[in-house]
């Protein structure tokens, strides 16, 4: 994956050789594909601390995860990392049928360079590259830059959860979670990853185990549970009640509304959240309820509005 320098407004040459990056430092320049540069992707390591200070690349990267469909795009000015969008190329399942699309996340600025307009900068070049090549472009956006996405053409999007009222105990509880340290349990995930059923079919996604795998460190480093006869993991959270059921990994149907005792280590669960529509793992529920906290917004390709829908939690940037 060669290192490749962009100018702020088009793409120039491809930059081999990071050395000269220190005789340019007078005027900013946009940088991409560094991934396999030490120096580099320490200042990308640097920059996500300061900006994203939860989320650790350090650990994805170490253990092989950060793949080349993972594309940061980022403006290099003091000698660092200042700003940056980053771009997931992945395949997309919408309404039944592959698309071809891009999902941004880390879009962020160092605070000390807020007002020139950079993340402006990164979304017109990363929007120009990929225009003709994709058919789907989307992001999950947080509350304070809703007004920014609009002006690109992306149109906002309100995703649903699925409730049913339940009575279920731990008594049958028989999983074993997960440990991303474990080489046994990574292979059995590989395992199921590479084979599994999709979450849903209506605003999917398929071939996303980067991302997946970045979850697995960051959002439920001790969440996945494994049911061995069954052969299906299981992504949940639990609280006061609630059961949160963000993913299903599984390569054959299986009953999931069976399964879900055995994967309960509550006292009492009296309500189950699935966060994903009954397309594919059939279930029953009482209420669907819009995600006012989901900002997703979308350009191109996409779903009518007829049909709630949940884009899965794991394949998120």
């Amino acid at each position: 994956m060669p290192l490749e320098v962009l100018s702020c407004f088009i793409l120039a040459y491809e930059y081999r050789n990071p050395t000269l990056l220190s005789n340019n430092m007078n005027t900013e320049i946009i940088i991409k594909n560094y991934r396999d540069d030490k120096e580099l992707r320490n200042k990308f390591f640097a920059f996500i601390d300061q900006v994203f200070p939860s989320a650790d690349f350090h650990t994805w990267h170490a253990m092989g995860f950060w793949s080349d469909e993972y594309i940061p795009y980022s403006i290099f000015e003091d000698d660092k990392i200042v700003a940056n969008v980053s771009v997931s190329l992945m395949d997309l399942i919408l309404k039944g049928k592959a698309v071809k699309a891009i999902q941004f996340g880390t879009v962020g600025t160092l605070p000390d360079y807020t007002g020139r307009d950079y993340s402006r900068q990164l979304m017109e070049l990363t929007l120009n590259r990929y225009q003709n090549e994709i058919d789907t472009m989307f992001l999950f956006a947080n509350e304070s830059v809703v007004d920014f996405y609009p002006k690109f053409g992306f149109e906002q999007h309100y995703e649903s959860s699925f409730i049913k009222k339940v009575e279920l105990d731990n008594s049958r509880f028989r999983a074993r979670p997960l440990s991303i340290e474990n080489e046994s349990d990574r292979a059995i995930v590989r395992k199921l990853l590479g084979s599994r059923r999709p979450l849903t079919e209506r605003f999917g996604a398929k071939n996303y185990d980067f991302v997946f795998y970045w979850h697995w460190i960051n959002s439920f480093p001790s969440r996945l549970l494994y049911l061995e006869k069954e052969d299906v993991i299981f992504i949940t959270t639990e609280r006061d009640g609630l059961l949160n059921v963000w993913d299903v990994i599984s390569k054959k149907p299986f009953d999931v509304i069976a399964s879900l005792p055995h994967v309960i280590q509550s006292d009492i669960i009296a309500s189950v959240t699935y966060h994903f529509p009954p397309d594919v793992y059939d279930y029953v529920f009482d209420e669907v309820t819009k995600c006012e906290d989901s900002l997703l917004f979308v350009r191109g390709v996409f779903l009518d509005g007829t049909q709630p829908f949940k884009f899965p939690t794991t394949a998120e940037t």
